[in-house]
């Protein structure tokens, strides 16, 4: 029965000399790699006899969406007839071997200028896949930063999602540059011994031979384990966000819960009337989120009717989204782009001056206080306090002007604040 073993690489595969040397001194130990040996970014080796091997890479073909890529079989059959076995496809390059002790089997690659020009074919792909990177940070770093991105993640899947994407994007974009320079380094040093070109005994030696590649192991295995370990907090951060959207428990009636909000209600808005619910299913409801810098994330749906002694009665609906953030600049930030995003859309019916009445208790509560009334779609107004954010969209005929509802507002967070 074969015994396995399973390793973390200690260097990446564009890195020739160090996963040469590396692979060279697992077979000296009794670790012989597998067929195909690469998978998932791990190495799989086969326990067996101790003997040293040495081990050369060649350019292999890329896969295609109409070629698997790899070695054409004819050239696996002459490298085979000059003593060479191909092992397996590591990243771009097969991986060929042959007894270290075989003293009639020639090098895989004797003219340093053919195998210069060869590994310029995979350096150029690097370059083109650096550039596709790069392109995609542009493009990943607007989203991120630009416009309402912010509000969309706060709103969407998660700050922490989107943190953390942004994360990965740059660990892929030093890759990539890492990538193209040890290829290039590389080739240069190859191009150099082609032209009999002064070279000093470490490069040539590296050139020729190997690299240590103990020098980074630990380094390269740290970082392997880092990035499986982003990648999952990345997945478990997007499901955790939908599972906190889904789950039943973040939503309750909010009839009978009305005492638990920081904020004003429909039936706080007008003294000497009463307010009946409507019976709607939709609606009527606190929806409870949190996410990474937000501790408090709340949307309130409210339909009802809002009834005077003299037999007048007005049914409106009152949605209202408060955010807590940990900063007020943070806040600021959000406020900025909700701002953005409303002045954007084909509904934006613009500003409305802010009435006196308005201003009055503005000054009445103090602090530094925003507030931004207009139409955008339904009638909106805009506050921010501080850390904390109100975005309250309202609508049927309870409502003739937004004043009442920014005063009962502001006279809600006044009462939570002391």
């Amino acid at each position: 029965m074969k015994m396995h073993r399973i390793q973390i690489p200690p260097c990446r595969p564009y890195e020739i000399n160090a996963a040469q040397s590396w692979l060279s001194d697992m077979s000296a130990v009794g670790l012989h790699p597998e067929q195909d040996f690469i998978f998932a970014g791990l190495a799989f080796f086969e326990r067996g006899e101790r003997r040293r091997y040495r081990y050369r890479f060649d350019i292999a073909k890329p896969a295609t969406m109409f070629d698997d890529g790899g070695v054409e079989e004819e050239k696996q059959l002459i490298c085979a007839a000059a003593g060479w076995e191909l092992v397996g496809i590591w990243g771009d390059f097969a991986v060929y071997r042959s007894p270290e002790d075989a003293a009639d089997i020639p090098e895989l690659h004797t003219d340093p200028a053919l195998h210069a020009a060869a590994y310029k074919k995979v350096r150029r792909r690097a370059l083109g896949s650096l550039i596709w990177i790069v392109i995609l940070a542009v493009v990943w770093g607007r989203m991120m930063f630009g416009a309402d991105a912010l509000l969309d993640a706060v709103l969407g899947v998660g700050l922490g999602s989107r943190f953390l994407s942004a994360v990965m994007i740059l660990w892929a974009l030093y890759l990539g540059v890492e990538h193209v320079v040890s290829l290039h380094t590389f080739c240069r040093r190859l191009l150099r011994a082609a032209r009999g070109e002064p070279v000093s005994l470490s490069e040539l030696e590296e050139v020729r031979t190997e690299r240590n590649w103990h020098s980074r192991a630990w380094h390269r295995r740290i970082a392997f384990i880092a990035s499986f370990l982003l990648i999952g907090a990345w997945l478990l951060s997007g499901f955790a966000a939908f599972l906190q959207a889904a789950d039943e428990k973040n939503t309750v009636d909010l009839p009978g819960n009305e005492d638990s909000l920081p904020f004003a209600l429909m039936q706080d808005l007008y003294d000497d009337s009463t307010f009946s619910y409507s019976s709607m299913d939709w609606t009527n409801e606190i929806r409870q989120r949190k996410d990474f810098c937000i501790p408090v994330h709340l949307q309130v749906l409210q339909n009802g009717t809002i009834a005077y002694p003299d037999g007048t009665s007005y049914s409106g609906g009152l949605t209202v989204r408060y955010i807590e953030t940990v900063s007020e600049k943070f806040t600021a930030l959000l406020v900025r782009q909700y701002r953005y995003s409303d002045e954007h859309d084909k509904h934006f019916g613009g500003y409305r001056a802010l009435s006196p009445e308005i201003l009055d208790s503005m000054s009445a509560v103090g602090g530094d206080i925003e507030v931004y009334t207009y139409t955008a779609r339904f009638p909106t107004v805009l506050i921010r306090w501080g850390k904390r954010l109100l975005y309250i969209n309202y609508y049927g005929e309870a409502y003739s002007s937004p004043d009442a509802v920014v005063r009962a507002m502001l006279s809600a967070l006044a009462d939570t604040q002391s």
